[in-house]
C-alpha cells in the first residue's frame, strides 16, 4: 500500500507539477507573448508614424513645388497683362494721334475748298470785271479813233 500511495502522490506530485508548470508556462508565454505583441505593436505604431512623417514631408515638398509653379505661371500671366496693357495704350494713343490727324485734314479740306470756291468767285469777278475792262476799253478805243477821223 504504501507503494501504491508512494505512487498516488507521485501522480498526484506529477499531474499538480504539469499544472503547476503549464500554468506558469502558459502565463510566462503569455507575458512574452504580450511584449512581443506590445513590442511589436511599438515598432508598428514608430514605422507608422515615420511613414506618415515621410509622406507628409513628400506632400509638403509636393505643395511647395506646386505653389512655386502657380507662382511662376501667375507671375508670367501678370507679365502678359501688362504687355498687352502697354500695347493697349499705345494702340490708343496712336489711334488718337490719327484721329488728331484726320481732324487736321479733314480741317484743312474743308479750308481748301473754301478757298477753291473764293478763288472760283473771284476769278468770275476778275473775268466779268475784265470783260468790262475790255468793252470799256474798246469804246474809249473808238471814240478815240473817231475823234481822230474826225480831226483828219
Amino acid at each position: 500500500m504504501d507503494l501504491i500511495f508512494v505512487l498516488l502522490i507521485a501522480a498526484g506530485a506529477l499531474v499538480l507539477g504539469g499544472v503547476g508548470g503549464y500554468l506558469v508556462f502558459r502565463y510566462v508565454l503569455k507575458g512574452k507573448y504580450r511584449e512581443m505583441v506590445d513590442a511589436a505593436e511599438k515598432q508598428a505604431e514608430v514605422i507608422k508614424e515615420k511613414k506618415l512623417l515621410e509622406v507628409k514631408e513628400k506632400f509638403l515638398n509636393k505643395k511647395s513645388e506646386l505653389e512655386k509653379e502657380v507662382q511662376q505661371r501667375n507671375q508670367h500671366i501678370q507679365q502678359s497683362e501688362n504687355k498687352l496693357k502697354q500695347r493697349e495704350i499705345s494702340l490708343n494713343q496712336r489711334q488718337e494721334e490719327l484721329g488728331r490727324r484726320k481732324n487736321d485734314l479733314d480741317n484743312q479740306q474743308t479750308r481748301i475748298d473754301n478757298e477753291k470756291k473764293l478763288l472760283t468767285v473771284k476769278a468770275e469777278e476778275l473775268e466779268k470785271m475784265q470783260l468790262k475792262s475790255v468793252r470799256c476799253l474798246k469804246r474809249f478805243l473808238v471814240s478815240v479813233l473817231m475823234r481822230l477821223r474826225c480831226a483828219w
